[in-house]
């Protein structure tokens, strides 16, 4: 079922019977992928299965739900199948799946299956989750076992067994990670393993491994 212009108001309406104006809090259970469409705007209520495309939403918690090109606003989103060209602000995502060509802004995400050519600011990235790839990332904390690969990251903290590949790194806290093949610039690092970098003002504990690096 696809259900287009959809006013978000009062009244007791089911969206997956009818397309009369829907009230409150929407529960949808089980796996209909009701698919929603046509810019609608949803505020303060449950999205349980559903396709959402184009759509505004705020201070709403989604569930198993399948996003694209949608706005969203102080947001819950867990065990949602990706988010495709989305904008977010101020949201939670937990157990989520691919998040490609969106971008977030104070975003907490966990244990996401991969992040990809998106734009990432003042957030907050936990593991265990799959790789960041092609991101660019500023005033980000990443750890927990996060993985990053062909990405620019500046004004960050990196922790906990993270590991990055392949980077331009500006501005870094480095604690307990890897990081390999990458250009770092102003590094204060401990506990981590640095291998075939090049590194312009480091400052490194004596914990920290040199594996072919070079130190400017």
């Amino acid at each position: 079922m696809v259900i287009q212009g959809v006013a978000i108001t009062t009244g007791t309406s089911n969206p997956s019977t009818s397309l009369t104006p829907v009230v409150g809090t929407v529960v949808i259970t089980g796996r209909d992928t009701t698919s929603v469409t046509e810019r609608q705007s949803f505020t303060d209520q449950d999205l349980m299965d559903r396709v959402l495309q184009h759509c505004h939403i705020s201070d709403c918690r989604l569930v198993r739900c399948n996003l694209r090109g949608c706005t969203l606003r102080d947001v819950i989103l867990e065990d949602c199948d990706g988010l495709t060209e989305c904008d977010l602000s101020d949201g939670k995502l937990k157990r989520c799946g691919c998040i490609t060509g969106s971008r977030l802004h104070d975003a907490s995400v966990e244990s996401v299956g991969c992040i990809s050519l998106c734009t990432i600011t003042d957030s907050k990235i936990m593991g265990p989750s799959g790789r960041l790839d092609q991101c660019h990332m500023t005033d980000v904390r990443l750890q927990d076992g996060v993985h990053v690969m062909n990405s620019t990251v500046s004004d960050a903290e990196i922790s906990g067994g993270s590991v990055v590949v392949a980077c331009q790194l500006t501005d870094i806290k480095l604690r307990s990670s890897t990081i390999v093949q990458c250009t770092v610039k102003d590094v204060c690092a401990k506990g981590s393993t640095l291998r075939d970098c090049t590194l312009i003002d480091a400052r490194l504990s004596a914990d920290c491994a040199l594996v072919g690096s070079s130190v400017n």
